[in-house]
């Protein structure tokens, strides 16, 4: 039988949307119900998948996560040890846990949730009230930081192939 070109597409893509850890993000994913693959689309988009990366901005880890951010979360998720955030299981955690705050708080718009992460939720409330219309393109076009805009573009990008390469 022979296997057609769409199945050597898929498996190329794969390896650059691989599903890296996958335990941590699956358990993560369950505890936040949050959409199915957003978790691997920031991982990707944040870090390249390099649990060890250290921004400019001093960002940490595979979801970028600012240290401070990171103590006044674990102050609701309570986790016991030091805050490695290098660790994935760690910072992955911690991560999801603030992706679920943002995205219940931008009550599920991912346009809104992704530009909180990206800018904080200061300068996403700021772009929101500015353009104060649903049209989620229009908003996205509005954020005047070209790296946010970007940025929620690239993970939005991710999110959708991540979905349609390991859903269908």
């Amino acid at each position: 039988e022979k296997i057609g070109k769409d199945y050597f597409y898929k498996q190329i893509l794969q390896y650059d949307y691989p599903l890296a850890y996958l335990h941590l993000v699956k358990q993560s994913q369950r505890a936040s119900e949050l959409p199915k693959y957003i978790i691997n689309a920031v991982i990707r988009e944040e870090s390249k998948i390099r649990h060890e990366v250290e921004s400019r901005a001093g960002a940490v880890g595979l979801m970028q996560l600012m240290p401070q951010t990171a103590i006044y979360l674990n102050k609701f998720l309570k986790l016991k040890g030091e805050l490695d955030l290098k660790k994935p299981e760690v910072n992955i955690k911690i991560g999801a846990f603030y992706l679920k705050r943002l995205f219940k708080r931008y009550k599920g718009n991912l346009y809104h949730m992704l530009a909180a992460y990206n800018a904080g939720p200061t300068n996403a409330n700021r772009w929101i009230k500015k353009v104060n219309i649903e049209q989620e393109n229009y908003f996205l076009e509005s954020i005047s930081y070209s790296e946010t805009r970007n940025y929620v573009k690239r993970v939005l990008k991710s999110f959708y192939i991540y979905q349609i390469l390991y859903e269908i």
